[in-house]
């Protein structure tokens, strides 16, 4: 692997963290009715990556990485069914690979993440989520060569599951996802929309949220 496909995979150590909470007491007719508004929350997430696949057995085909890091950011569910995602998010890159040995790198890279997605809520009060994330480097070894300005990617097939805590939904809980699900990761130039590189990864993560009273928080216009 060279240094510059090596540091590909650290860009995309991003990973949403859908943020349940209860909002009207329960009985309501459609349930996603259950979650609206704003919140606020933050994660700490694990992910592996395999390029270009894993297998079956969810072995890795081709070259392997972890990484990690931590997320926060606003999620706003619109109590029909459709939620957006604006923050931040750190990655770490925890392996020997290119990207973290290479002379002038780091394995540590800052990225807006902005997400898009639809949720439902079951009748035991459970979530379920599917979304589309993009991200861009903020700061790190993505703002200078040989990485043109404009670098991002795109994060397809980004699940999450949650449950619903109490009826005040003022806080909520997360859990991290024991079904592993493979996202596919996308690179893109600012020179045209052809993907030039991607890869699959899975990741777990854990966090909480809470209901955003007042203005809230700067982060609702990250990544416009």
């Amino acid at each position: 692997m060279n240094t510059k496909r090596g540091m590909r995979f650290c860009f995309a150590a991003a990973i949403v963290l859908l943020s349940f909470a209860v909002s009207v007491p329960v009985g309501a007719n459609n349930l996603n009715r259950l979650l609206t508004g704003d919140y606020y929350g933050s994660s700490s997430y694990l992910c592996a990556a395999s390029m270009p696949t894993f297998d079956d057995e969810l072995r890795r085909e081709g070259t392997g990485i972890t990484f990690g890091g931590s997320s926060q950011g606003v999620t706003s569910y619109d109590g029909r069914g459709n939620y957006t995602f604006r923050g931040e998010v750190m990655s770490v890159n925890q392996d020997s690979a290119p990207a973290a040995s290479a002379v002038g790198s780091s394995p540590v890279a800052h990225f807006t993440l902005v997400c898009n997605g639809t949720y439902m809520v079951d009748d035991d009060l459970s979530i379920s989520g599917l979304g589309e994330c993009r991200i861009d480097p903020l700061a790190g070894p993505y703002n200078r060569p040989p990485y043109p300005p404009g670098f991002y990617a795109l994060i397809k097939n980004v699940r999450a599951t949650g449950q619903l805590l109490g009826t005040a939904g003022n806080i909520l809980r997360v859990g991290g996802q024991t079904e592993p699900n493979v996202e596919t990761v996308i690179f893109f130039e600012p020179t045209g929309p052809t993907p030039f590189f991607s890869y699959e990864r899975i990741c777990t993560s854990s966090g909480t949220s809470m209901k955003i009273v007042g203005k809230g928080t700067n982060l609702r216009e990250r990544g416009k």
